[in-house]
């Protein structure tokens, strides 16, 4: 009799044992999907970005044509193409 009272907690056990194994192995599946989800948002963001919104090409003005000859170089300066505001001088490309 004792024996079966034994065997009937130790079976409580187990069954409490495996609902927390349970529960903290469905706490770790799900944590880790949220990460995951957190890692891969901007990764997803940064291939997908220019086909949502592909770049405009710009012709800028750089001189006459006649101001450039075969095998001399000519200093132009003109505006970055996709200048930041506090990149100041930075922004002119030479």
């Amino acid at each position: 009799m004792a024996h079966d009272r034994s065997n009937e907690l130790q079976g409580k056990s187990n069954e409490r044992l495996m609902s927390r194994r349970k529960f903290f192995t469905r706490i770790s599946i799900i944590t880790g999907a949220i990460a995951g989800a957190l890692v891969a948002t901007p990764v997803i963001g940064f291939i997908f970005a220019p086909l949502i919104r592909p770049d405009r090409e710009i012709w800028r003005p750089v001189g006459d044509l006649n101001d450039f000859e075969i095998g001399r170089t000519v200093k132009v300066t003109f505006p970055d193409a996709k200048p930041l505001r506090w990149s100041g001088q930075t922004g002119e490309n030479s």
